[in-house]
């Protein structure tokens, strides 16, 4: 799409490519539970999950507008337990279009009910490592997969990975919408619907940040679209 990519440009809104590094632990696949991967967008590179909350988080980061990028087991933090050294690895770093960075650690209710003690003394280890650094620290459990913005996500994410995606409609769409400033989606597809290439094309668009929805995950005939450039 060189007509997206050249206003993008123009705008100053095109990403900085996983601009967070990589990985400082690798997520081994041969064990129990839910393991994957898939290939980031908005870090241009491959992203591996070890468990579904942690997926379900991943969505929800790449289909934000205002998430710049992401990295999966980012660093090491040092605490002590039991009068002895050991470190952790928390799951996610996310920084937005503000600079501002999130740490996420992802556990089940389940595994913090039980918790013998280490847990807490890890998270305020981490809690202090976010606060030197005015980072925010933030403990998400399956309740993720209840939230809005997963909602949203789920929506999106099938548009979004679609390889298939029109790029012609995708163009028009887009120039449609910058060129207007702001449309209803009725004015940009005709119906909703997996079949529709206007609608799969749109929510692609929405999916990657370069549009966004005037109501956040309500995606009706009276929605307003416009080019997301929420960035200062």
């Amino acid at each position: 799409m060189r007509y997206c990519s050249d206003l993008l440009h123009n705008l100053g809104l095109f990403a900085i490519n996983n601009s967070m590094g990589n990985p400082v632990r690798k997520i081994p696949h041969r064990t129990r539970g839910v393991r994957g991967y898939f290939f980031s967008l908005k870090n241009n590179r491959r992203v591996d999950y070890e468990s579904l909350n942690e997926q379900s988080l991943m969505k929800v980061l790449e289909t934000d507008p205002y998430i710049l990028s992401y990295c999966e087991q980012p660093l090491k933090i040092e605490f002590k337990w039991g009068g002895r050294p050991y470190s952790y690895t928390p799951d996610i770093l996310s920084t937005n279009v503000s600079s501002q960075s999130t740490l996420y650690e992802v556990k089940p209710e389940e595994v913090l009910k039980k918790d013998d003690g280490r847990l807490a003394v890890k998270f305020d280890a981490a809690k202090e490592y976010c606060l030197e650094r005015g980072w925010t620290f933030k403990i998400v459990t399956e309740a993720v997969r209840k939230s809005p913005e997963y909602q949203r996500a789920d929506l999106l994410w099938p548009h979004l990975m679609n390889p298939n995606i029109d790029e012609n409609h995708a163009e028009t769409i887009f120039r449609r919408v910058s060129d207007a400033g702001v449309l209803r989606l009725a004015d940009l597809v005709e119906k909703d619907g997996w079949a529709d290439p206007s609608y799969c094309a749109l929510l692609h668009l929405i999916g990657k940040g370069w549009l966004v929805e005037s109501s956040s995950g309500i995606f009706e005939p009276s929605t307003h679209i416009r080019v997301f450039t929420d960035h200062g």
